[in-house]
C-alpha cells in the first residue's frame, strides 16, 4: 500500500502482474482490492492479472473465519484454495475444513518449525493420507529454516526428506519452506534429484540466487 503511486512504474510494459495477498486478513483484502483497481485503470490495457492467495492456513482463524476468507477469495477471483496443514496431528482440523467448500484443497506435511516435536522419519503415513483423500493435493509444508531455528537442524532435514520421498511416490508438488538455509536445502533437492525429478513449489522465496538457479526447471 506505502508504494501504491508507483504501481504504473512497476507495470509499465509488463504483460502479466502476480498479486499476492493474505487471505485471512481484513487489511490485506482491502489493499488487494485497491491494487486490482489502480492496475486496471493505470496498467497496461493487455495486463493479466493473476490472484494468489498467502498464508492460505484456514485453520489459524486470526482476524477472519474460514467462510469469510473463502467467501473474498471468491469475490477477489480466486478460483482454487490450498490451505496448509501444518503438522499430522492437525490433519482432521484443516480437513473438516476443506470439505466444507468445492474449490479448497489441502497441503499435508509438518512445518520445520514443529520438525522437533512433530516431524517424521518415514513417508509412509503422508501416502496414506494422500491415497485416502482426494482434497490432498500437496506434500507439505516442509523445508528447512535456519533463520527461526524452533526445531533442530537434524530433525528438520530429516522430516524434509521423509517428504521428498513421500511426494515422489504420489508424484504430487512438495510445498517447501526454506529460510536462511540455501546450501542445506539445495544439497538435499540435489541428492534426491539423482533417484529422480519430482515437481517442488517454493511458497514464499527469501534465497538467493544459487537457489533459484538451483529450482529453475
Amino acid at each position: 500500500e506505502k508504494y501504491r503511486g508507483l504501481a504504473p512504474m512497476y507495470y509499465r510494459g509488463a504483460v502479466a502482474a502476480i498479486v499476492v495477498y493474505d487471505i485471512t486478513s481484513k487489511a490485506s483484502f482491502s489493499t488487494l482490492k485497491n491494487w486490482i483497481t489502480e492496475l486496471q485503470q493505470l496498467g497496461p490495457s493487455n495486463l493479466v492479472i493473476c490472484i494468489a492467495g498467502n498464508k492460505c492456513e484456514l485453520s489459524d482463524q486470526r482476524e477472519v473465519t474460514p467462510e469469510e476468507a473463502v467467501r473474498r477469495a471468491r469475490l477477489a477471483g480466486v478460483e482454487r484454495i490450498v490451505t496448509i496443514c501444518t503438522r499430522l496431528d492437525r490433519y482432521e482440523l484443516v480437513r473438516e475444513i476443506a470439505v466444507q467448500f468445492d474449490d479448497v484443497y489441502m497441503g499435508v506435511g509438518v512445518h520445520p518449525h514443529e520438525a522437533g516435536d512433530a516431524g517424521i522419519d518415514r513417508p509412509d503415513a503422508l501416502i496414506d493420507m494422500a491415497a485416502a483423500d482426494p482434497k490432498m493435493v500437496g506434500v507439505g509444508e516442509t523445508g528447512l529454516d535456519y533463520f527461526y531455528d524452533f526445531a533442530p537442524k537434524a530433525q528438520q532435514r530429516t522430516s524434509f526428506e521423509a517428504h521428498i520421498l513421500a511426494a515422489r511416490h504420489l508424484a504430487l508438488p512438495l510445498i517447501i519452506h526454506t529460510r536462511d538455509a540455501d546450501d542445506d536445502t539445495i544439497s538435499i533437492l540435489r541428492e534426491h534429484w539423482q533417484d529422480g525429478a519430482f515437481p517442488i513449489l517454493i511458497h514464499c522465496f527469501t534465497g538467493g540466487q544459487a537457489l533459484a538457479d538451483a529450482v529453475a526447471p
